[in-house]
């Protein structure tokens, strides 16, 4: 199986990480990078029994993950405060939106 398929699959399943071989990993981390997914499949498998190698590439991406949410966040409310004495409504969209909305797809 690919790396994209395989990829596809642990985000639909997590639980189907543990019958990964090494081999398999290097292709998930691989499409998942390529896919900017790396963040979303770290989140996903949390908790979840990885090989040492993938564990520390995936708590990576999640702290990452955490800090993109921290700076979209941040943004968000430095454009909220600059335009708020214009009456200037803010209309956040796409990942912003989502992180502001506490929804996981953030």
């Amino acid at each position: 199986m690919g790396g994209a398929v395989t990829l596809a699959a642990l985000l639909a399943v997590p639980a189907e990480a543990g019958a990964l071989s090494p081999g398999d990993w290097a292709g998930v981390i691989a499409a998942a990078r390529a896919e900017q997914l790396l963040g979303a499949l770290a989140c996903r498998l949390s908790g979840i029994a990885v090989p040492e190698r993938a564990g520390a590439i995936l708590h990576d991406a999640r702290d990452m993950a955490a800090e993109s949410r921290r700076a979209a966040l941040w943004q968000a409310e430095m454009a909220r405060r600059v335009l708020a004495p214009l009456g200037v409504p803010v209309v956040l969209l796409k990942g912003t939106a989502f992180v502001a909305g506490g929804l996981a797809a953030g």
